[in-house]
């Protein structure tokens, strides 16, 4: 899928992590986002769902994989720098990147409460398309895929979970589909929902011995 990518493939694309997600809005409207393009994957998921949660509960928009609403996004992605003051000072130290940090880009997708995945949404930039994840509590940040690329794999992250777990598999230390040719930013997507797939596993598995 190209950056900008294919509404067949992005239409396909939702039909398979529809059911591993949990919607928790209606549709996104298109007038809640000032920009004049949203990638074809985002468009297509947002108006599925407006928020698409790995986790039924508990997840506070930040744990498991958390893609958020388009509402008030650019004060979101102020407030995971801390201010407009830090943010100016995370693109001053990232400037070799070019930074997330930089006006055009948007935080809209979540791993943890440090982990964050920003987008860039100005079709006149170079990186129209692009996904860095950055470490806000360790000042770091590093390229990650195209937007319609993260997606594919965060798809294929899923079914290898969850197959996984199916085959009883227990610590995502066992785990090694999935790994090769993917970048740190990548790994640390793959981890988060590996991890939350494995321990939605042993959740049911506790309330089973329970009952």
């Amino acid at each position: 899928m190209t950056t900008e990518g294919n509404a067949e493939q992005a239409r396909n694309l939702v039909t398979r992590l529809r059911p591993h997600f949990i919607f928790s809005e209606a549709p996104w409207d298109p007038t809640s986002l000032d920009c004049d393009e949203v990638p074809t994957i985002l468009r297509a998921m947002w108006s599925e769902a407006s928020e698409w949660h790995l986790l039924a509960e508990d997840h506070y928009d930040v744990f498991g994989f958390n893609l958020w609403s388009p509402v008030d996004l650019p004060e979101k992605t102020t407030k995971i720098f801390g201010d407009e003051e830090c943010r100016q000072e995370w693109l001053q130290d990232h400037s070799d990147l070019p930074s997330c940090a930089a006006p055009g880009w948007l935080c809209c997708m979540a791993l943890s409460d440090y982990d964050y995945l920003l987008v860039c949404l100005d079709a006149n930039s170079k990186q129209f398309g692009h996904v860095h994840h950055i470490v806000n509590n360790c000042d770091e940040e590093n390229y990650c895929s195209t937007v319609g690329e993260l997606f594919v794999h965060v798809a294929n992250f899923v079914e290898i979970a969850k197959a996984q777990k199916e085959a009883g598999v227990t610590s995502s230390r066992d785990v090694q589909d999935g790994l090769v040719g993917i970048n740190g930013a990548l790994r640390r997507v793959r981890a988060s929902i590996i991890d939350t797939v494995l321990n939605m596993e042993e959740e049911d598995d506790d309330d089973d011995d329970d009952d």
